[in-house]
């Protein structure tokens, strides 16, 4: 579960930058490398799952950092050094402690982080992934890594990530199977959509209120702030709120605009709304009445003034609640965001996947959040032979032994792979391995799989073909069992159900009935009885079709209207009922075959 941590950072920040987040799959970020700020995933989990889950920082790490490397993507978490006494009062809050003044409890809330902080480095350090100390602030550091290149992006739920210098924050990070993703912000679109930089991000920290200033300047509101920030069109904004207490103009104009007489609210020119209806408005020239938005200057003291300066009138009425709070405007909250270029990275510092430490997981999760040893194993044993395909120079051992079968896993191809390993011959180790990364390491095991799949192939063609032959040819009969058929298909007397008062013409629609079923009937002179000719019963009995006959179809005469049909008896000389209904749906050769136990 995603926990949308707004609070963190610059109060109403996130809602500001929502038009130019950008929701991306998590393997987008393939081939990468993050800087992630460990507290913001223990807040999150704290927050989610309280204590109902044992540990869940623990086990919010272990499943997001195995997707990440399982997706390809090199992280460096990054974890919270000293944290500055701007920022105490927040931790306490976040960390779900009373906000108490006394240095025990401020002690007491950084140790239960530091504890927490420590059990995380171990599990990281058993699933081989690298991590760093902030000096400082963990978001402070991650934005600064960024900005230099050390890696391609950072995830925080701090927005004040980019008032550090980050270039691109991602957040509301999942790994939902069905979507997992997060969410891309990007300064290039902060300057470019939005018009905002840098230190238009802090003058907003400023007045909005941030984990350094909480509260902010109280009664100003995010449309005024960021309506005060575009009007300024000042690179440094907080330069400007510097002047507010220095500049002697800025004063006067101040204690102008607090002796200020009454404005219409029409025209905005001196004097009121009901004056001017009354005795009309010297500026819009009206005798009665007055210009309403006049496009006219006001041409009192205070307006004339301000219109020779600088300054903009909605700056004085933030001054006023700005000057509310004596350490305004803030400069030690301005350094702190701007300090992070004290930091120093070293060239010898690699950032690479070290090789998995089962033993050390496994103590770690049984120990800690209270995992069987066989689910440890069936969850880390993945990344160990991932971590060896990724780095197959390193050698020794897991080693894959045999390919299972080939599969589809989230559209990528892949090869169920059984591995052998010294350390665990008691546990049966099958993984499911992307067939790119298995095909570098082991070319031969992937011709010997694929080789012995295409002669399974063919041999299971082979049988269906033969199958298929078998079911539609018959061995031949012997010549007596055919003639004896013949004969009795010959011999067959075909005799109709006459109705009462039948007439003719229905009698031979009855004969004709047989037709249809393929039994072209023929009529004896001397008897004048139907008959089944020799040429049609050996077809018959050899289950052949007679193409000499040609295909009749029973035509009811124009005379009759339709009857319901009858059913025709079939006698032999021998047997009253050698067939029981000729109406059957199987073929009468198929139904004398069966009657007498006959293959043909």
């Amino acid at each position: 579960e995603v926990i949308s941590t707004s609070a963190m950072g610059v109060r109403n920040l996130w809602t500001l930058l929502s038009p130019i987040g950008v929701k991306v799959p998590l393997y987008d970020l393939s081939g990468t490398t993050v800087a992630i700020d460990l507290s913001c995933w223990i807040c999150e989990s704290e927050t989610s799952f309280g204590n109902h889950v044992q540990r869940a920082y623990l086990r919010n790490l272990f499943f997001r950092a195995s997707k990440l490397l399982q997706l390809g993507v090199t992280p460096l978490f990054v974890l919270e050094g000293k944290a500055p006494e701007l920022k105490q009062g927040e931790i306490n809050r976040r960390l779900n402690k009373e906000v108490i003044e006394s240095d025990k409890s401020k002690g007491r809330s950084r140790a239960r982080l530091t504890g927490i902080m420590n059990e995380c480095k171990k599990l990281l350090s058993g699933l081989g992934i690298p991590y760093i100390q902030s000096p400082g602030e963990a978001e402070a550091f991650c934005a600064w890594l960024n900005k230099i290149g050390v890696v391609d992006s950072c995830i925080t739920q701090d927005s004040d990530a980019f008032l550090y210098g980050a270039q691109v924050v991602l957040r509301d990070f999942t790994i939902n199977s069905k979507d997992a993703h997060v969410t891309k912000y990007t300064y290039c679109d902060i300057e470019s959509k939005l018009n905002l930089n840098r230190s238009s991000l802090i003058a907003l920290a400023i007045i909005q209120g941030c984990d350094y200033l909480p509260k902010g300047i109280p009664g100003v509101g995010k449309e005024t702030a960021l309506a005060l920030i575009k009007e300024l069109k000042n690179p440094a904004p907080f330069e400007r709120f510097n002047k507010w207490t220095t500049d002697t103009q800025f004063k006067e104009l101040y204690y102008l605009k607090l002796d200020l007489p009454p404005h219409c609210s029409g025209c905005h020119h001196e004097g009121s709304k009901r004056q001017h209806n009354i005795s009309g408005c010297n500026s819009c020239r009206q005798q009665k009445g007055c210009i309403p938005d006049s496009a006219t200057a006001c041409k009192c003291k205070f307006h004339s003034k301000l219109r020779s300066s600088d300054y903009c009138e909605l700056e004085l009425g933030i001054y006023e609640k700005a000057m509310k709070n004596p350490d305004f405007p803030h400069t030690d909250v301005v350094m702190e965001y701007l300090s992070p270029d004290k930091y120093k990275w070293s060239e010898n510092i690699t950032i690479a996947w070290r090789k998995p430490c089962i033993k050390t997981v496994l103590n770690q999760a049984t120990a800690k959040m209270n995992w069987e040893e066989d689910y440890v194993v069936q969850k880390v044993f993945p990344l160990i032979t991932l971590w060896k395909l990724t780095y197959p120079s390193q050698q020794g051992e897991p080693r894959a032994t045999q390919i299972i079968k080939s599969c589809l896993r989230n559209g990528v191809k892949c090869y169920q792979t059984s591995w052998e390993w010294s350390e665990w011959q008691c546990k049966e180790l099958i993984t499911f391995e992307a067939a790119y990364l298995l095909e570098k390491v082991y070319p031969t095991l992937i011709i010997s799989y694929e080789s012995s799949k295409k002669t399974k192939k063919v041999k299971q063609q082979a049988l269906s073909r033969k199958a298929t032959k078998n079911t539609h040819s018959h061995p031949p009969a012997d010549e007596e069992d055919l003639e004896r058929v013949i004969s009795q298909i010959t011999g067959l007397k075909l005799e109709p159900v006459k109705q009462h008062n039948a007439p003719c013409a229905q009698a031979t629609y009855i004969f004709d009935y047989f037709k249809p079923i393929g039994l072209n009937v023929t009529t004896e002179k001397s008897s004048g009885q139907p008959k089944i000719p020799e040429a049609e019963a050996i077809c018959l009995a050899k289950g052949q079709e007679n193409n000499s006959s040609p295909k009749r179809q029973t035509v009811v005469p124009p005379t009759c209207s339709p009857i319901s049909l009858p059913k025709p008896i079939l006698t032999s000389p021998n047997t009253s009922t050698d067939i029981e209904d000729v109406c059957s749906p199987l073929p009468l050769s198929q139904r004398v075959m069966q009657k007498y136990g006959i293959r043909i």
